[in-house]
């Protein structure tokens, strides 16, 4: 992850993801395991900060070419329900520069974990050698 991309963290904010990393939902950490089983070489951050915001899990790309230079991997839980708002802003704000956002659901986690991560190799084949 560039040094730009952490510059705007508050030593709160660090200290916070921190924790997060700790204390990560049931549905982070089988996803995060998923994750490493089935990318092992590929580096996947984990409560990663990205220009002010946290993220569930950052995947950097390492494609010249690549269509974006990373992507947000986000497990939304049921209070994402109440922040549609703040939640599409964020999107917005990390799309401009240029990292894309897949979003899933707790259910999705539980009940369609091919798909999840089919969803995601989907878009890291596009950003990775």
């Amino acid at each position: 992850m560039s040094k730009g991309m952490r510059s705007k963290a508050s030593p709160k904010k660090k200290a916070f993801a921190s924790y997060l990393r700790q204390n990560q939902t049931w549905p982070e950490k089988t996803l995060g395991h998923a994750l490493k089983e089935r990318f092992p070489d590929i580096p996947i951050y984990r409560q990663s900060i990205a220009y002010g915001y946290i993220l569930d899990f950052y995947v950097k790309a390492n494609k010249a070419n690549a269509p974006y230079k990373g992507i947000a991997i986000e497990v939304d839980g049921p209070h994402h329900a109440r922040q549609k708002a703040y939640d599409a802003n964020r999107d917005a704000v990390l799309w401009q520069r240029q990292i894309r956002t897949l979003r899933f659901d707790m259910g999705s986690v539980y009940n369609n974990m091919a798909g999840v991560l089919a969803i995601i190799e989907n878009e890291i084949r596009k950003i990775r050698e």
